[in-house]
């Protein structure tokens, strides 16, 4: 039992109601916010002004060659089994970049016979022709050779690797 005579007292915690108040505070604020972009429009505005005033307008992406990138198809989700591997296969999403809207029309055209030669160039490499930088830069660039000759008489760019997993069964 506690002792009658002896007297505890316990100091106030201002600082869990400060904090508390300040976090509340800082959601209401951040709502209201996000209340008044929605009603100007979403952050397009916004989005524009940050670029303008920091200076991001002028910077532009670009790709191996130092070029703006171009128009971008995204090639079909493909499944391999890999060679001299009966249980892994791999998984891979491709982005294949042209250089005009053109180009990208008539990939689209031919996204079959793109498809299949995307399957025989996987289907000839092992893992370790898929793990690490330098082996990975190795497979775009075969892929983009015989991209090139499926589809002659576009230019494309690059390919770009969206997705790549291993899996066994």
């Amino acid at each position: 039992m506690a002792n009658p005579k002896r007297k505890t007292t316990h100091a106030p915690n201002s600082r869990g109601g400060l904090f508390g108040v300040v976090l509340l505070l800082n959601l209401l604020l951040c709502t209201g916010f996000l209340m008044r972009q929605e009603k100007k429009g979403g952050w397009a505005p916004a989005l524009r002004w940050l670029k303008s005033h920091l200076g991001l307008a002028q910077a532009n992406r670009s790709g191996d060659d130092g070029l703006p990138v171009g128009p971008v198809v995204r090639l079909p989700d493909t499944l391999v089994r890999l060679q001299g591997h009966e249980d892994l296969y791999v998984e891979a999403s491709f982005d294949l970049e042209v250089s005009v809207e053109d180009d990208k029309e008539a990939v689209k055209a031919q996204l079959l016979r793109i498809h299949d030669a995307t399957i025989e160039v996987l289907s000839k490499l092992g893992p370790e022709q898929l793990r690490g930088s330098r082996q990975l830069e190795k497979t775009k660039t075969r892929l983009l050779a015989r991209l090139r000759r499926e589809v002659p008489g576009q230019s494309l760019r690059a390919v770009y690797v969206s997705r790549l997993v291993f899996g066994g069964v």
